[in-house]
């Protein structure tokens, strides 16, 4: 169903003239990120923060930071990574729809990261049936991106208002971010 939205966008788009880019031909591996709209400046500068990371920014709430990121923060592993969706939130369900109005979406590109000098790592979280960390291997990434269409029913059982249950990937960085150069400020 995502393909076929990506399509009829593609048509309109050249139907209207408008100039195409490569990156509106190309299915590129990337993940998904959301932050609140007043955030989207920092991450535009700064690129994404682990929860750890976020929790020593005098600048935010770290009570909410807590909710938000409490299963990852238990974790040594997991509190210095990303979280992050292997596709996007879909905009359409009653679960989804406050968190998506609330929340500008980010790309994170798989291909930018493996440029930063930084090294990282990918965890498999919350898959159902999991118990310990999942590591995925660098080439199996793109395997995980062209599986949006299963990723989605997940949202639609959530009953965590920042889908905490729902299966993610988690991107460990070593410096404890995610560069900015990595990441595309989807809708605003």
């Amino acid at each position: 169903m995502k393909n076929y939205h990506r399509i009829s966008k593609l048509l309109e788009d050249i139907r209207d003239g408008d100039n195409l880019s490569a990156d509106q031909l190309l299915v590129k591996p990337s993940f998904f990120y959301y932050v609140d709209k007043k955030y989207v400046k920092n991450v535009v500068n700064n690129g994404l923060v682990t929860p750890e990371t976020m929790l020593q920014m005098p600048n935010l709430n770290h009570e909410l930071v807590q909710r938000m990121f409490s299963n990852m923060l238990q974790d040594e592993i997991l509190k210095k990574c990303v979280p992050v969706f292997m596709c996007r939130v879909p905009e359409t369900l009653d679960t989804t729809k406050n968190y998506v109005k609330n929340n500008i979406p980010i790309k994170i590109s798989i291909d930018k990261l493996n440029k930063s000098d930084s090294k990282y790592h990918v965890y498999l979280i919350n898959l159902p049936g999991q118990t310990k960390l999942r590591k995925i291997k660098t080439d199996s990434l793109s395997k995980l991106a062209q599986m949006e269409d299963k990723w989605y029913k997940f949202f639609e059982n959530s009953k965590n208002p920042y889908f905490q249950d729902v299966p993610q990937a988690a991107i460990y960085c070593e410096d404890g971010k995610i560069p900015a150069f990595a990441c595309k400020v989807l809708d605003i």
